[in-house]
């Protein structure tokens, strides 16, 4: 996940435009939105931006689709206050929810946090 908040020069636009911005490839992004379009969860709004999908938390998350045992959410993308809230309150619960966070000189390396626990300090 990028925090877009911290970077000023995207102020006023859309969370989506902001990744839009932010992305390295910008058709590569909206190849990869219409992937999760069609197999992940999309939620799109002037504020926030989310793009998930069900895995398998043993494999690598970028090339899995239709995974018919998920044991946990890939959130590729989330840009706004609020989107990972939205995420916690509306994914099916599964054991765990993996996503990389590019902030503060960060490679992205991928986090993986027990469901039941990331639930309890974003939404208790």
């Amino acid at each position: 996940m990028i925090d877009v908040s911290e970077c000023r020069h995207l102020k006023g636009l859309t969370a989506l435009e902001r990744l839009i911005e932010l992305a390295p490839d910008r058709n590569n992004f909206l190849k990869e939105m219409n992937n999760y379009l069609q197999a992940g969860v999309v939620v799109n709004s002037p504020r926030m931006f989310l793009m998930a999908k069900p895995i398998d938390s043993a494999k690598d998350p970028d090339e899995q689709w239709w995974v018919e045992k998920p044991d946990a959410w890939y959130i590729r993308w989330a840009s706004g206050e609020g989107s990972m809230r939205l995420m916690m309150s509306m994914g099916e619960p599964l054991p765990f929810v993996l996503f990389r966070r590019f902030k503060d000189g960060n490679t992205g390396k991928l986090k993986r946090y027990e469901w039941s626990r990331l639930y309890e300090r974003i939404c208790a």
